[in-house]
């Protein structure tokens, strides 16, 4: 059993650039460099003013990374059954059928990608799958 969690292979279409000023505003603050949201966080007194301009680099890259490295990535072939936990208007379960050579099931949620493993999306993921799977480490 393999569950894909609205997992793409592509960019999608008209996907914006994911900036520093878009981490800012997940962390709760404004800002267009590292140095401005460590400062704002610091100056806010927030539980996140801990973080340092190397921890907001390591949070960063990742994400501004994943088109190129999404770009380069070709799975192998998965024998098994496929459950595909599509967002709300996604089709990247269709990027998947090619790697698929057993049964693919696609689950389609109305939540945004952003909200998959929020507790709709969880709660959905618990139906299908079962948590006898999940206690088994399947998920």
């Amino acid at each position: 059993l393999l569950a894909l969690i609205d997992a793409q292979l592509s960019t999608p279409e008209g996907a914006a650039e994911f900036g520093i000023d878009d981490l800012a505003s997940q962390l709760g603050v404004e800002g267009d460099s590292f140095e401005t949201v460590v400062d704002r966080l610091h100056d806010s007194r927030s539980e996140l003013a801990f973080l340092t301009v190397d921890h907001l680099r390591r949070m960063y890259r990742p994400v501004a990374m994943a088109p190129t490295w999404v770009a380069s990535y070709a799975p192998a072939v998965f024998a098994g059954p496929v459950h595909y936990f599509a967002a709300r208007g996604s089709h990247g379960g269709e990027q998947w059928t090619e790697f698929v050579g057993g049964r693919m099931s696609v689950h389609r949620l109305d939540v945004e990608h952003e909200d998959m493993l929020g507790e709709f999306g969880a709660r959905a993921l618990g139906r299908v799958i079962g948590t006898d799977a999940v206690g088994k480490g399947v998920a």
